[in-house]
């Protein structure tokens, strides 16, 4: 599936009518147009962010946040331009999916970037979208036709004594808030379909993006061109989504209580496999006995977690003194531990 072709003006006035307009289109969407195996559930260890997006190929990816080359050197950062919790870039941005590219003929310079962006509505409310962004500058004003991996998009260049004449952003998806997550993915012909795939990438990831400098990539066809220039060299960064993934918190800790005190642990299958769940084999505490589950307590050896769905583990804490213990989650496929402190 590609793009339908689109005639746009850049320019700031142009941006935003395109953004509006591409809002408008996804709220009138009809939700069966999304696959389902397209949006992973909310993932709560990253600010209620999906735990990923599938392209049709089935290829799913994660918010792209370890710090490492492959995801553009972005960190985790407690709160600030990304957010609480949300790897983010320099410009306070963190993605799913980002390929870049430059093409370069006489009288013309572009730079194109295709991404599934992760950003803030507003603060602590998490966006996803969808974003196709050409820039640069041509030595004529007038039409541009540019003719990408998702269909041919026509921009216009406007006054050529500008040092960018060209400057166009089209963002598909939840951009206003509510946010809803599946926008980006339910406008037939829209969204980004399908990620182009570096050439043996590392392991677990899709993309070349170790340095800054392009590399021919897979897919058919990831071919780009504009002016009479073309290129399938593209600086790709996406990291493969665990199929077993869960969200538990690494650590709870209950300070300092003056007396009994209770919390709750929450276990989510973020997995990728909707057709096979979780099955949970044992619940244990092992450590100091000031820690014991409590009433409410959901998740046991014979609890099914089908992808998105969640159990509680309530634990109560009696603080006699500096007590330290851990929570042994086993399912089919993994031992989960969560470490308690208290005292």
């Amino acid at each position: 599936m590609k793009f339908l072709s689109k005639r746009v003006r850049g320019g700031a006035a142009a941006t935003l009518t395109v953004l509006l307009a591409a809002t408008t289109l996804a709220a009138m969407a009809p939700s069966q147009a999304l696959d389902p195996q397209r949006v992973g559930p909310r993932d709560s260890t990253r600010a209620g962010f999906p735990a990923y997006y599938t392209d049709d190929s089935g290829v799913a990816l994660q918010l792209c946040i370890d710090g490492t080359a492959k995801c553009a050197g972005m960190t985790l950062r407690g709160d600030g331009a990304g957010g609480p919790g949300v790897g983010v870039s320099p410009d306070g941005e963190g993605f799913y999916y980002m390929a870049t590219t430059s093409l370069s003929a006489p009288g013309l310079d572009l730079d194109i970037e295709f991404a599934a962006e992760a950003a803030w509505a507003s603060r602590g409310v998490p966006a996803t979208f969808d974003r196709l962004r050409i820039r640069g500058h041509s030595d004529t004003a007038g039409d541009i036709a540019v003719d990408t991996p998702y269909g041919i998009f026509t921009v216009t260049a406007e006054d050529p004594a500008a040092q960018r004449n060209v400057n166009f952003t089209e963002d598909v998806g939840c951009v206003g808030n509510p946010c809803r997550f599946r926008d980006m993915t339910n406008v037939p012909g829209v969204h980004i379909t399908s990620w182009i795939t570096a050439n043996n990438p590392p392991a677990g990831y899709i993309g070349n993006g170790v340095t800054a400098q392009p590399a021919n990539v897979a897919g058919a066809p990831a071919t780009i061109s504009a002016g009479g220039a073309s290129t399938d060299r593209w600086v790709i960064i996406g990291k493969k989504a665990r199929a077993n993934r869960v969200s538990l918190p690494a650590a709870l800790n209950f300070g300092n209580a003056a007396r009994l005190k209770t919390k709750t642990v929450t276990m989510r299958n973020l997995g990728t496999n909707k057709t096979v769940g979780l099955n949970l084999k044992s619940v244990k505490l092992k450590g100091s006995k000031n820690f014991r589950k409590a009433k409410g307590t959901t998740c046991k050896g014979t609890t099914l977690l089908a992808v998105g769905d969640a159990c509680k583990v309530v634990i109560r804490f009696r603080p006699v003194r500096a007590s330290k213990a851990t929570l042994i989650i086993t399912d089919n496929r993994a031992v989960h531990r969560v470490k308690l402190r208290g005292r």
